[in-house]
């Protein structure tokens, strides 16, 4: 919402909020505009974290402001993007519109959750200290390739989202062949890299699972640490993971160590496994169990 100051003409003029810099240095001080406020007893100008809701959320830096037109400096902000606004009278009422601005170069800090990737499996990157744009995006290239100039490998958007993760598990974004690559997160439509470069290799075994696969679980044993069961199952019904130790993560991989499915956070010692998608064969199963260890399982699928 926006509120008026009337000036001494007569005319209605609006509040204005700005940032002397959409973008400034690291250690450059902040300097935030104010025109036609209304100029209540302890208005201020709060500085907050893109992603934050004021009043839920900690401002970074706040300051009384004193008149209807003025400019507050705010120093010391650490790398980040930034929005700016007036509030009323001690409170969370935001009366202009925000201004929003960065600081310091490469904010975002981006992760994925391996560094060598099966042919087909899934990639989860995650990040912080996001720009927080609906059409930011992050984008995979062939390592030594120049953004700029060469191909996309392919590219997703994310919801603009400043902190999260994101599971990439199309086929027309995931690399269809082995080699060394990167990915890397770009805003708002552009080539402009705002985060670190992440690199991964992507590697194709060159045997089935079952010849380079050691410690493999045929048939569920008295003390295993992990039952699945009923196995064999059918593709019309389920199976049952039971683990002693909580699992972290599970991964079914076919017969060539292709990823074709994955569970992510499953926090639990069971887990139930619909089977409806999953066509007739042979599976071995990944599951991490309460950052102890991976152990790999056989699942049979039958018609």
């Amino acid at each position: 919402q926006q509120r008026f100051h009337c000036s001494p003409s007569g005319r209605n003029e609006t509040l204005a909020v700005t940032s002397s810099s959409s973008h400034y240095k690291a250690g450059e001080a902040a300097t935030i505009n104010y025109t036609n406020a209304p100029a209540f007893a302890k208005d201020w100008i709060g500085i907050y974290k893109v992603g934050t809701t004021p009043g839920t959320g900690s401002y970074t830096q706040w300051a009384y402001v004193s008149g209807a037109s003025g400019a507050k400096t705010f120093s010391n902000l650490p790398k980040g993007y930034y929005f700016a606004n007036y509030f009323i009278k001690d409170g969370y009422t935001e009366l202009g519109q925000r201004t929003f601005f960065s600081v310091g170069d490469t904010i975002t800090n981006l992760t994925t959750d391996k560094t060598i990737y099966n042919l087909g499996e899934y990639i989860t990157a995650t990040w912080t200290d996001g720009a927080g744009i609906v059409k930011d995006w992050l984008g995979l290239y062939h390592s030594g390739d120049n953004p700029n100039v060469d191909p996309l490998v392919g590219y997703t958007y994310f919801g603009g989202v400043p902190n999260g993760s994101k599971t990439i598990t199309s086929d027309t974004v995931l690399p269809k062949k082995p080699g060394k690559y990167f990915i890397v997160m770009f805003t708002n439509d552009s080539y402009n890299e705002i985060s670190n470069r992440v690199y991964f290799t992507l590697v194709a075994p060159s045997k089935t699972l079952s010849e380079t696969t050691t410690g493999i679980k045929e048939s569920i044993e008295e003390n295993d640490e992990v039952k699945i069961y009923p196995n064999p199952a059918s593709t019309n019904g389920n199976s049952i993971i039971e683990s002693k130790y909580p699992i972290d993560r599970l991964e079914f991989l076919d017969g060539l160590g292709r990823v074709v499915y994955q569970s992510n956070n499953v926090n639990s010692n069971n887990f139930s496994l619909v089977t409806i998608d999953l066509p007739p064969g042979i599976y071995y199963v990944r599951v991490y169990q309460d950052n102890r260890k991976m152990n790999v399982y056989k699942l049979v699928v039958n018609k």
